[in-house]
C-alpha cells in the first residue's frame, strides 16, 4: 500500500474531508480506465506521488488531467519533485508541490484553496507565481508521529497487494508452503545516515524521528485482529536507531500476546545481542542489512560508515537466534574494481547471509553519485525530462563489467540451473537498459 498516500488520506479524513485513493499500479488500470474514474469521482483537487523511476506515468497523468478538466488542482509530492522543484514546476506546471512530509501541509494547502487564500502562508509547498518558481518557507517536522492517525486502508483493497516476490523467499526460507498475508507499516521516517547513493538525507535532512512503541503496537493489533495480517513489513529507513524503543515494541507485542511474524532492515551499527533476542521472542524472523560492500575503499566513497568487524558481528548474532539474515549489496559504486568485488565475496563467506539482495548502482536526482556523474559528462538534469529509466553508474565501468560482477556475488554459493536462469535475465537487462541510455543520447541533444 502507498503509506505517504495512506497518511495524507486518514489526516485529510480526520479533518471533514472526502478522500479517495485509486493505486493504479496495484490495480494495473489503463489510462482509459484512470479517465473514467477521474470523471466519475469529479475531484477538486488530485495528489499525486511522484518517484523518479514513474515520472513517465505522472507525466502522462498530469495531461490526462488537465485534459479531462483543467480547474481540477493538481498537487505533486514525493521524492522527485521535492529534488527537482524547479525543473518539474516550469515543465509540467502542476498547481502545488508538496516539500516533504504532507499531511499538515497538504491540509494547510487545501483549506486555503477552498477560502481562496494566497498561497503564500502555506510553508513546506512550492507553486508558480506569475510564471516564477515561488518556494514558500520550509515546514517544520512533524514531532509527535503519534498524532497522526494511522494510513487509511479502508480505501485500498488488501488483496492488491499479495504479489512481492520476496515473500515468496523469506516464505522459503522459513519452511511455510503458504505466503503470510502481509502488510507494511512505518514506525520512524528519516534516516541519521548520509550514503552517497541515497535521497534520505536529502528528504529528511538527516533527522530521524519515531512514534512510541505503546502507538507502533496498536497499528500492528489493527492489522492483525482486523485485516487478519500474520507478517508485519516494516518499511522504516532504519527501524533500529532507537534500541531501546525496539525492544519496548518487542516487550508490548509479547505482552499483548500478538501472535505475528515480522522483519525489518537496519544497519549493523544499531543491533545487540539485548536487542535481538527479544525481538525474536516478539516474532521477528527476517532482517535485512545494508552491508554494500567489502570493501573499505568503496565504502568510504560512498560515505557508508561501517566496518568489516561491525558487519560479521551483527550477522552472527542474528543467525545465532536463527533470524533469517540478508545482506543488500551493492556493485559499480565509485572506485569499484575487480579487487573490490573479490573483497566483498570473501565477507560474504564469512557472514554466509540467507538471502543476498545486490543491485548495480543507479543514478538518482541530487544524490552525490548523481553530482559525480555530471562532472564526468555522462548525465545532465535533462535526463529526469525523458522517461528512460534510472541510468546505471557506468562512469568508470561498463554494463557488461557491472554484470559479471552482479553475477560473481549473486552465484558465489550457487548451483548451475540459477546461474543459467539469471544469466538469461542479465542479457535482456543488458540490451534494455543499453536501447535507454542510446534512447537518451538522441533525446538530450533536442530537448
Amino acid at each position: 500500500m502507498p503509506l505517504g498516500l495512506g497518511y495524507i488520506a486518514s489526516f485529510l479524513e480526520k479533518h471533514g474531508y472526502n478522500v479517495s485513493i485509486i493505486d493504479a499500479y496495484a490495480k494495473n488500470y489503463s489510462y482509459q480506465k484512470l479517465e473514467v474514474l477521474i470523471k466519475d469521482i469529479s475531484p477538486d483537487i488530485v495528489g499525486i506521488t511522484c518517484l523518479s523511476d514513474q515520472r513517465a506515468s505522472w507525466f502522462r497523468l498530469i495531461e490526462l488531467i488537465r485534459r479531462i478538466d483543467n480547474s481540477i488542482k493538481i498537487v505533486l509530492g514525493g521524492p522527485h519533485p521535492s529534488l527537482m522543484t524547479e525543473q518539474v514546476l516550469i515543465n509540467f506546471k502542476p498547481d502545488a508541490i508538496v516539500l516533504g512530509e504532507g499531511e499538515i501541509t497538504m491540509l494547510e494547502l487545501v483549506k486555503a484553496w477552498e477560502s481562496g487564500e494566497d498561497l503564500s502562508d502555506v510553508k513546506g509547498i512550492a507553486y508558480l507565481d506569475k510564471g516564477r518558481v515561488k518556494r514558500n518557507d520550509e515546514r517544520e517536522r512533524i514531532k509527535d508521529l503519534d498524532s497522526l492517525p494511522f494510513p487509511a486502508r479502508h480505501l485500498v483493497d488488501f488483496d492488491d497487494y499479495n504479489g512481492w516476490s520476496f515473500m515468496n523467499l523469506v516464505s522459503s526460507k522459513l519452511g511455510i508452503k503458504k505466503i503470510p498475508k502481509y502488510a507494511t507499516i512505518l514506525t520512524s521516517r528519516g534516516c541519521n545516515g548520509n550514503c552517497g547513493y541515497c535521497s534520505s538525507p536529502l528528504i529528511w535532512k538527516r533527522q530521524w524521528t519515531a512514534r512510541s512503541a505503546q502507538n507502533v503496537v496498536d497499528e500492528i493489533e489493527l492489522l492483525k485482529k482486523c485485516f487478519n495480517v500474520e507478517f508485519i513489513i516494516i518499511v522504516d529507513d532504519i527501524f533500529t536507531i532507537d534500541q531501546k524503543r525496539v525492544i519496548a515494541i518487542s516487550k508490548e507485542i509479547v505482552k499483548r500476546n500478538l501472535d505475528v511474524m515480522w522483519g525489518f532492515e537496519t544497519s549493523v551499527n544499531f543491533v545487540s545481542e539485548e536487542m535481538l533476542r527479544h525481538a525474536k521472542q516478539a516474532g521477528c524472523c527476517c532482517i535485512l542489512y545494508g552491508v554494500e560492500s567489502g570493501s573499505k575503499a568503496v565504502l568510504s566513497n560512498i560515505y557508508k560508515v561501517i566496518n568489516e568487524e561491525k558487519v560479521i558481528k551483527a550477522f552472527n548474532m542474528t543467525k545465532e537466534l536463527k533470524i533469517i539474515t540478508g545482506a543488500f549489496l551493492m556493485v559499480g559504486n565509485p572506485g569499484e574494481d575487480e579487487r573490490s568485488i573479490n573483497e566483498t565475496i570473501k565477507l560474504l563467506k564469512k557472514i554466509d547471509p540467507d538471502i543476498i539482495l545486490p543491485q548495480i548502482t543507479m543514478i538518482t536526482p541530487c544524490t552525490r553519485i548523481y553530482y559525480i556523474a555530471k562532472e564526468k559528462g555522462f548525465i545532465n538534469d535533462d535526463y529526469w525530462l525523458t522517461d528512460l529509466p534510472f541510468p546505471y553508474y557506468t562512469c568508470e565501468n561498463d554494463l557488461k563489467t557491472l554484470l559479471r560482477w552482479h553475477r560473481k556475488l549473486f552465484y558465489y554459493n550457487h548451483n548451475k540451473m540459477n546461474i543459467f536462469l539469471r544469466t538469461i535475465r542479465d542479457f535482456v537487462e543488458l540490451n534494455a537498459n543499453k536501447k535507454g541510455i542510446e534512447g537518451y543520447k538522441k533525446l538530450r541533444f533536442s530537448i
